[in-house]
C-alpha cells in the first residue's frame, strides 16, 4: 500500500494537500479488532521515510528500517 501523509488539514485558510512517503505491506496486528470494528494494522515501509518527514512529524531520529 502507499503512504500518504499531511500534519495539518489546513494551514493559513488553505486546505493542503497528502504528501505519499513511500509503500509498504500491510501486516494485520493479531487481535487488535476494537468495540467499535476497527482493526490495527502494521506497515512496514520499503524504504526509509524522507528525513523531512522524520523533521515535521518530530519522528525519532534515525528514521526507521528500510
Amino acid at each position: 500500500m502507499h503512504i500518504f501523509v499531511r500534519k495539518v488539514d489546513i494551514e493559513d485558510g488553505i486546505q493542503l494537500p497528502f504528501t505519499c512517503i513511500g509503500s509498504g505491506k500491510m501486516e494485520y496486528i493479531e487481535g487488535s479488532k476494537k468495540a467499535n470494528g476497527a482493526h490495527l494494522f502494521r506497515v512496514p515501509m520499503e524504504h526509509t521515510a524522507p528525513e523531512d518527514v522524520w523533521f515535521d512529524f518530530k519522528l525519532p531520529d534515525g528514521g526507521g528500517e528500510g
